[in-house]
């Protein structure tokens, strides 16, 4: 659980700094900042969906 916590604030962090990033450069960002972050949501989608799989499993035992 610890370690499912841990790549979720990893993610989360990643994410809000890109953010932040893209967020400067408004109205247009760079497409390779976006292609970014757009690759960051989806490796935060995939954490998210293996973590609800890690509490499930952890519930059942």
């Amino acid at each position: 659980m610890d370690n499912t916590k841990e790549r979720g604030i990893v993610a989360y962090t990643r994410l809000s700094g890109l953010l932040l990033k893209v967020s400067r450069f408004q109205p247009s960002a760079p497409i390779a900042m976006v292609e970014m972050l757009a690759q960051s949501i989806e490796i935060a989608e995939a954490i998210v969906d293996a973590g609800e799989a890690t509490v499930k499993e952890a519930t059942i035992d």
